[in-house]
């Protein structure tokens, strides 16, 4: 599903070229908590080396189930840190990622799937506050520009593809342990995207720090929600949850 690029090396030799080292890229497991990376370096890649190495480190994922979860939500972390840098310059096709990640949900393997949510919830983690993402040395407007663009589109796309996944586990009778597994996972991302705290539109850098700091959020979406929202498929399922499951989501969406 995710081959590497022609001309690139192969994921399981990653030391072929040196600019194709993850750890240049990523960070040092030990040492660095999340990636630090530097404008000045990014600027002088070619838009076809920006998707290329995002691909190879989703390969490098995919073909790897068995690696321990912190290095595997390490590179994710990375690729989404790629995908927020490149969202504003077009440099990164982020329509392409939830592609990708709808054709991993339809595959039908738990194994498979997990990973799916696991990009979601990276990419919803990268995005969602302005004042908590990872270092990249860019600006507070630069960063609340990127939650902004993703929360029009990137975050809709979330939620469509969790609903699409919950609603076809709600249709099974019975799931096993690992497809009960999945099933809370993607309860949880649903309970991220609902809780997500909508940055309203020019608002400046130090009015996001404060905006941010709110702890009570209530969902307030922007109009291009609205057809999502009220899908009476998403009504019907939220409803026809489980006591012990539709607890995982906020109050709001309980409400």
């Amino acid at each position: 599903m995710y081959s590497s690029p022609s001309g690139s090396p192969s994921p399981r030799s990653p030391s072929a070229s040196t600019s194709w080292r993850p750890a240049r890229w990523t960070m040092c497991y030990s040492r660095q908590p999340q990636p630090s990376w530097r404008p000045r370096e990014w600027i002088l890649l070619e838009k076809t080396s920006i998707e290329s190495l995002r691909a190879f480190l989703l390969t490098y994922v995919l073909q790897r189930p068995n690696l321990q979860k912190y290095v595997r939500e390490q590179i994710l972390l990375a690729v989404a840190v790629i995908v927020k840098r490149g969202s504003l310059d077009k440099s990164i096709n982020c329509k392409g990622i939830f592609h990708e990640v709808g054709q991993l949900i339809s595959s039908g393997n738990p194994t498979v799937q997990t990973l799916a949510c696991s990009i979601l919830t990276a990419l919803l983690s990268e995005f969602s506050s302005s004042s908590k993402t990872s270092s990249i040395g860019l600006s507070m407007e630069f960063h609340g520009n990127c939650k902004r663009l993703f929360q029009e589109d990137g975050l809709r796309q979330t939620f469509m593809l969790t609903m699409e996944v919950l609603q076809e586990f709600s249709r099974r009778e019975n799931l096993n342990a690992q497809m009960s597994c999945v099933f809370q996972r993607y309860l949880a991302l649903a309970n991220q995207v609902l809780s997500w705290n909508f940055l309203p539109p020019n608002l400046g850098r130090h009015y996001i720090a404060m905006f941010e700091a709110t702890q009570n959020v209530t969902l307030k979406p922007t109009e291009s929600w609205r057809e999502a929202l009220l899908d009476t498929r998403v009504m019907d399922l939220f409803f026809s949850l489980p006591p012990s499951d539709s607890s995982s989501l906020p109050p709001n969406a309980r409400s």
